[in-house]
């Protein structure tokens, strides 16, 4: 990767941001100048260039906004929680609705849900990533309430589907699919587990969500085809360990199902 004045701090900060992506999302960095240092090694100078950016200017709440990324991407939850709500604090007058938005996702991975809703409200006017947090909100609540599971991942796939026909970045729309597949295997297992239901009709939808886990999970790999489950992970960190095992199991799940073959 190229190097980034110092001299403009948000710059630095969001080139340390960009590196740790290369870690989250499994970006190659071949022939750029950071290629030879492992995970780890690119994570702790994605820190150290976020916060020496961040001292530059304490009241730049963009600098907060980035090195609470990296903080999240780190696995440092407390910190990444901290920094998220001080940039929010500092652009309490401008409402930045992108920043809303990433705030309400990070507070889904941080396990805060209810206040996750709250951000999202305020990011609305942003209709792509409203919908993508709200499905992620859905997703993650419908682990956490299993006897109503099936109720939260069909309000997790309107609101998917409803990202299809806005504009907007071509790798975020198409993450939508890894989401997408997760609630489909997820749904898979609670008709497979479902009582009061005739076996044919059981049959039926179990292969139903089989095959459309399937095909997003097909689609999303032929676009990404250096992912695995353990990328997946690294791209989601959860505080909360059942919110990681209930995503890494149906990530597996799609994962899976795309190994079956059609």
């Amino acid at each position: 990767m190229t190097k980034s004045n110092p001299e403009f701090p948000r710059a630095l900060a969001w080139f340390g941001y960009a590196l740790s992506l290369t870690v989250s999302e499994g970006w190659p960095i071949d022939g750029f100048a950071d290629e030879k240092l492992n995970l780890q090694q690119r994570l702790d100078v994605a820190r150290d260039r976020v916060l020496a950016a961040r001292k530059m200017d304490e009241t730049d709440y963009d600098l907060w906004w980035a090195a609470a990324n990296v903080h999240l991407i780190r696995r440092e939850f407390d910190l990444a929680e901290a920094a998220f709500k001080q940039a929010n604090y500092l652009n309490r007058d401008e409402v930045n609705a992108n920043l809303e938005a990433e705030t309400a996702d990070a507070l889904v991975h941080l396990g805060n849900l209810n206040m996750a809703e709250k951000n999202i409200r305020r990011a609305a006017r942003q209709p792509d990533w409203y919908h993508w947090i709200k499905a992620w909100t859905y997703f993650v609540t419908a682990g956490r309430n299993r006897a109503d599971e099936l109720t939260f991942l069909d309000l997790s796939l309107d609101e998917i589907k409803m990202t299809f026909g806005q504009p907007g970045d071509e790798s975020y729309i198409l993450e939508v699919q890894l989401l997408l597949a997760a609630v489909h295997a997820a749904k898979k297992v609670v008709y497979e587990n479902m009582e009061g239901i005739g076996e044919e009709d059981r049959k039926r939808k179990i292969e139903r969500q089989f095959r459309a886990t399937q095909r997003a999970i097909a689609r999303f790999a032929a676009d990404f085809p250096h992912w695995n489950v353990e990328q997946a992970i690294r791209f989601a960190p959860f505080r909360n360990q059942t919110d990681e095992d209930y995503w890494r199991q149906n990530v597996d799940a799609a994962f899976k199902a795309l190994a079956s073959g059609p």
